[in-house]
């Protein structure tokens, strides 16, 4: 997972490049697509995180066909975009992105409830035992993202080959939410 965060700030990175920004919105306005930038990332906030999962998620396929194309250019900036697109073309790639813009969403939500100003040890008690369940389903379901990741990686023409092991699975969830919050 580490690594597929770390590939997530080198795509910011990559993406702040006019040529390849511009590849990339040209991309989407040919699909008709509503026009989206690769967001930047912060650790420290959720909603940032859930913003660049949420992007590389709704347009992956735009991403991987932006760096192909810039990867096959003549210059300095193409050797990373090849690099990044071979990288964001392996299947744990997918599966990282995924569980983790699952989790993400969830709490990007549990994060604006936290920060709404008619906020009661109640309501937030519930919210966070709600993400909690939530969580807890997800770690004895081997079937947490399954659909979606396979829908994505057969979408950009990659071998579903391996399917999501429920042990990689849980290693996302290993020892994390498991006391309640009592109101």
């Amino acid at each position: 997972m580490k690594q597929s965060i770390a590939l997530l700030k080198k795509l910011h990175t990559c993406f702040n490049a006019a040529k390849v920004s511009d590849a990339f919105e040209k991309l989407q306005a040919e699909k008709n697509l509503a026009i989206r930038k690769i967001p930047g990332y912060s650790e420290v906030r959720w909603t940032s995180m859930f913003s660049l999962t949420d992007v590389v998620v709704d347009r992956y396929q735009c991403i991987l066909l932006a760096l192909y194309n810039c990867g096959q250019d003549a210059d300095d900036h193409s050797i990373t975009c090849a690099g990044l697109y071979h990288k964001l073309t392996q299947y744990s790639f997918i599966v990282d992105i995924v569980v983790f813009h699952k989790i993400m969403s969830l709490l990007e939500s549990l994060s604006k409830t936290l920060q709404t100003s008619s906020l009661t040890w109640h309501h937030t008690c519930s919210e966070i035992t709600m993400v909690q369940e939530t969580l807890s389903c997800c770690n004895t379901s081997g079937e947490f993202c399954d659909g979606l990741v396979k829908e994505i990686a057969e979408q950009c023409g990659i071998p579903v080959n391996n399917p999501i092991h429920k042990t990689r699975i849980t290693t996302f969830f290993k020892g994390a939410y498991t006391k309640t919050v009592q109101p």
